[in-house]
């Protein structure tokens, strides 16, 4: 599991950091899955400085707020939906519907 902060939001007045936009990626082999989310940053336990945090700073402290808990049902809800792609058990689809037009030919290249 990648996870990435991509957002910090901080007060100019004090430079706190009160929302971090967040992101975690999966990827096995050809398959992968994303989950992204926002989090309000309480200045409790201490404040998060936007001129002095680090990513890895950041990313523990979205943890933190998200919880074990959460952070557990995610990453197991991203690997189960890995897992059905590489062994679908539902058929999708529209069966009285034709199937999708073949893809035009490439065009030929210019003469020489």
């Amino acid at each position: 599991m990648e996870y990435r902060v991509t957002l910090l939001k901080a007060l100019v007045a004090t430079g706190h950091v009160f929302e971090a936009h967040w992101n975690v990626t999966h990827v096995d082999g050809a398959y992968s899955a994303y989950r992204y989310g926002t989090v309000a940053v309480p200045d409790d336990p201490a404040p998060v400085v936007f001129s002095t945090v680090t990513e890895g700073d950041a990313i523990e402290r979205v943890k933190d707020i998200l919880g074990e808990e959460y952070i557990a049902a995610m990453e197991a809800g991203m690997v189960a939906e890995i897992a059905e792609l590489q062994n679908p058990t539902v058929i999708q689809g529209l069966p009285w519907a034709p199937p999708p037009p073949a893809p035009a030919p490439a065009p030929a290249p210019p003469p020489p």
